[in-house]
């Protein structure tokens, strides 16, 4: 069980640090999984590679079926992903529901 799941889709590479920086500070306290979609918008695998292991503890680079069939199996207690209204949002919505978990959704960590 997570506390918390995070799940963005559209991560700038040049922005990178700031998920991983979150992902890591909420680790510290918390059980916490992070999900980046590596699509057209996405944070690619050699890009994620590009930072040390330690920063890259529990999160997860892969493509928005993937990242559908991850939320399906896990369970967690808060869901928190970009805002967005495409399918892949919407669908992780509706099973962070299923789960009984709460959602929120997020502008994005630019800066």
């Amino acid at each position: 069980m997570y506390d918390v799941v995070l799940y963005f889709g559209e991560v700038r590479a040049s922005h990178l640090n700031n998920y991983l920086s979150l992902n890591k500070k909420l680790n510290q306290q918390l059980n916490c999984l992070m999900i980046l979609d590596n699509g057209k918008f996405g944070v690619k695998e050699h890009q994620l590679k590009l930072y040390a292991e330690q920063d890259r503890n529990n999160v997860v680079s892969c493509n928005a079926e993937q990242a559908i069939v991850i939320l399906s199996k896990v369970k967690m207690k808060l869901f928190v992903t970009e805002c967005g209204k495409t399918p892949p949002y919407n669908t992780a919505m509706m099973i962070a529901k299923q789960h009984g978990a709460l959602s929120m959704q997020v502008s994005k960590l630019y800066g």
